[in-house]
């Protein structure tokens, strides 16, 4: 379970274009591709640009007008998703 200071990022196992529905991502592993619509692309890249997974509720509640706990739900479910299917990870923080 991803706690609220994780930076997460998309998997090394991963290879991602967009497109007009949003972006298509490929897992090399599991050679599966998974088709997120905007909000799941604009989730992956707040996560790309080092943002916390409490910084990515908190904008996008604001951003949604969107109540915070009902915003905290749904991006925590879409990242245990993400987390199952490979497509999101840990970042490793460098020193």
């Amino acid at each position: 379970m991803s706690t609220d200071n994780d930076l997460l990022k998309i998997s090394s196992e991963c290879i991602y274009v967009e497109n007009s529905d949003g972006i298509l991502i490929l897992n090399i592993s599991f050679e599966k591709y998974y088709q997120l619509n905007h909000t799941g692309r604009e989730i992956i890249f707040f996560f790309e640009t080092a943002n916390s997974v409490m910084d990515t509720i908190n904008k996008l509640s604001c951003e949604y007008d969107i109540e915070k706990k009902l915003m905290e739900k749904d991006i925590l479910c879409f990242i245990e998703d993400a987390k199952q299917k490979g497509i999101l990870e840990i970042a490793q923080w460098k020193h």
